[in-house]
């Protein structure tokens, strides 16, 4: 795909086993999703099981972001889950 209509969605911890994915490739369509809460959204809409929103860190391009931080095509945006262990 064309990083010019494209973003790169990455998925950490326990969201890559519920995406089976690491990365995603996603074209972007006029005016949706415009920020990264609608964005992971859409993601959950695909995943119901995926952790809720205020269970998750939204990243873009290696910056931690508030969730109504927009993003543009050629953006690598992240979504990461709390982590485990001890």
């Amino acid at each position: 795909m064309n990083s010019a209509t494209t973003i790169t969605i990455e998925l950490y911890g326990q969201l890559k086993d519920t995406f089976a994915a690491q990365t995603i490739e996603h074209r972007l369509e006029p005016g949706v999703p415009t920020n990264v809460q609608q964005l992971y959204q859409a993601l959950r809409a695909q995943q119901p099981n995926a952790p809720q929103q205020q269970q998750i860190r939204p990243i873009i391009n290696d910056t931690f972001v508030e969730w109504d931080a927009g993003f543009q095509a050629g953006d690598v945006i992240g979504f990461l889950p709390p982590a485990s262990g001890g």
